[in-house]
């Protein structure tokens, strides 16, 4: 009897520990998605690279078609206005997407000069 007690006891305090852990890491971690001007799987590689040897970064992936790269990083470990300037070290124009629905030209040719003014 006194053993079973301690066992619910512990295993008590260890899902606590487990869900007080998890809850502090949900809060410091965020995603944020910028726009860039890579358009290209080299230009794709040099951006997730500069960023996925970032410290604080836990993954980053850009998506040639639209553009935009998504990044989820540690809050306590680097800053957004940080990764905007790995991007731009990289070689790569960075804006933050604000709205998810923002795409850089009509994806049918590289002539585009941005969100709306397709030349193809």
């Amino acid at each position: 009897m006194k053993n079973t007690r301690i066992i619910i006891i512990t295993t008590m305090f260890l899902f606590f520990i487990s869900q007080l852990s998890y809850s502090q890491n949900s809060k410091t971690t965020k995603e944020i998605k910028f726009l860039t001007s890579a358009h290209c799987g080299v230009g794709k590689q040099k951006v997730e690279t500069a960023l996925n040897k970032t410290n604080g970064v836990t993954i980053a992936s850009l998506d040639i078609k639209s553009q935009i790269v998504t990044i989820k990083y540690e809050t306590k470990k680097i800053t957004a206005a940080k990764l905007k300037s790995t991007i731009k070290k990289s070689g790569f124009t960075a804006k933050v997407v604000k709205n998810k629905k923002t795409t850089r030209g009509c994806g049918k040719s590289r002539k585009c000069g941005g969100i709306n003014k397709c030349k193809s």
